[in-house]
C-alpha cells in the first residue's frame, strides 16, 4: 500500500548510526514523544510510521451512560469537595457513578485533611491512591483484571529461564511491575505499569523506568506469541501495553511488531494534586485511561477471533518464535541513556 512504510528499513539506517542504544540493540523502534529514533525520521515517515496506530475506540458507544454522568459531577468549576457531595446523590447502580466514586473515595483519604496530596508519600503509597484509583478502575470496566505493587513479570521470567535446564539450573526469578493487566491467567499479563514518586521525582528513574517498561513489554510481546501461537494465528497488530508515571504525568504505551518491535505513545494524563480545578483534571484522566483499557479490551476481543492453525502451522509458528532475538540483559549505562534519550 501506497501509505504504508518499510519500518525495517527506516530502523536499519538510524541502527547504523545510534546502535549502541540499548533499546535499538534489542530492535525496539521507539515512536514515544521525544525519542532520538522519532527525532531521525522525516515528517512523511513519521507520519506513515503512526498511521495505524490512532482514533481511539469511542467510549460514548461502548458506554452510553458516561456523558450524561460526567456533565452531572464532572463540571469543569467544581473542586473535589463538589464532585465528591455530587456523586453522593447519584445511583451507584451505575458502573460510572461506582468507578468516580472509588477515585474520590481514595483521594478523600488526604483531602479529608487537607487541600492537597502530601508531598511526603512515598512511591506506593502516591501510585497506588491516586494514578492507579484511576488506571485500575477503567481496567475493570473494560473487564481487564489487575493487580500493583511488585508483581513478578512473566516475560521477563521465560526470557531469563529460556535456555536453561531446570533440571540441573536454578530459576530466575523476574524482577517486578509496580502495576499489571491480564486477559485471561495471572500468565496472560497484557499491560506493564511502572511508577514514581508524586513530588519532586528523581529525572534519572523517569529515563530509566522508560527503557525498562519498553524492554519488558518486548519481554511480554514475545512470550505471549509463542504462547498464543500453540492454538492460533496471532491477529494482525498483536500488541501489549503498557505505561509509566513520572510525577502526576502518565504516558500510555502500546508496542506491536511492524519488522521491528514498534512502541508508540497513545495517551497520557495529568492527575489532580490539589482540590482546586479537580472535576477538569479528573475528567481528562478518566477519559484518556478508559480510552486505553479500550484498546486493550479491543486487543483481548481480536485475540478471542483468532483463527485456529493447523498443527504443521503450530510447529511453523513456534518455529519463528524461537528464532527471536532475546532481550538484551542489562541496559548499557544510565549516564549513556540519558543522553540519546
Amino acid at each position: 500500500m501506497e501509505d504504508e512504510i518499510d519500518m525495517l528499513s527506516v530502523f536499519e539506517r538510524f541502527a547504523a548510526i545510534e546502535g549502541s542504544y540499548s533499546l535499538v540493540q534489542d530492535h525496539i523502534a521507539d515512536m514515544t514523544e521525544g525519542s532520538s529514533f522519532v527525532r531521525s525520521l522525516s515528517n512523511e515517515e513519521y507520519s506513515m510510521a503512526c498511521l495505524p496506530t490512532f482514533g481511539a475506540p469511542s467510549i460514548a458507544t461502548k458506554w452510553p451512560t458516561f456523558q450524561p454522568v460526567v456533565h452531572r459531577v464532572l463540571r469543569s468549576s467544581f473542586s473535589f469537595d463538589e464532585v465528591f457531595s455530587a456523586i453522593k446523590d447519584e445511583s451507584f447502580r451505575d458502573p460510572f457513578v461506582e468507578y468516580i466514586h472509588a477515585i474520590c473515595y481514595s483521594y478523600d483519604h488526604y483531602f479529608h485533611f487537607r487541600d492537597t496530596i502530601p508531598e511526603t508519600l512515598n512511591e506506593r503509597e502516591g501510585f497506588a491512591d491516586t494514578t492507579w484509583s484511576i488506571i485500575r478502575g477503567a481496567l475493570k470496566l473494560a473487564n481487564v483484571s489487575s493487580r500493583f505493587l511488585e508483581v513478578p513479570v512473566v516475560g521477563v521470567e521465560v526470557r531469563k529461564n529460556a535456555n536453561k535446564n531446570l533440571l540441573e539450573e536454578i530459576k530466575e526469578q523476574a524482577h517486578q511491575a509496580d502495576g499489571v493487566g491480564y486477559l485471561d491467567s495471572e500468565r496472560s499479563q497484557i499491560y506493564l505499569a511502572e511508577s514514581s514518586v508524586l513530588h519532586l521525582p528523581d529525572t534519572r528513574k523517569r529515563i530509566l523506568d522508560e527503557i525498562k517498561v519498553k524492554r519488558d513489554m518486548r519481554d511480554t510481546l514475545i512470550a505471549q506469541l509463542a504462547e498464543f501461537s500453540r492454538e492460533s494465528l496471532p491477529p494482525r497488530g498483536f500488541s501489549v501495553f503498557g505505561s509509566t508515571s513520572f510525577g502526576p504525568h502518565t504516558k500510555f504505551y502500546q508496542m506491536d511488531i511492524a519488522g521491528v518491535f514498534r512502541v508508540y505513545q497513545v495517551g497520557s494524563m495529568l492527575i489532580p494534586l490539589t482540590k482546586e480545578g479537580f472535576a477538569s483534571k479528573l475528567r481528562r484522566c478518566i477519559t484518556t485511561a478508559l480510552r486505553f483499557a479500550l484498546r486493550i479490551g479491543d486487543e483481548r476481543d481480536r485475540r478471542l477471533m483468532a483463527e485456529d492453525l493447523s498443527e504443521l502451522d503450530k510447529q511453523r509458528l513456534q518455529r519463528a518464535c524461537s528464532q527471536v532475538s532475546q532481550t538484551s540483559k542489562t541496559p548499557t549505562g544510565g549516564r549513556n541513556q540519558k543522553k540519546k534519550q
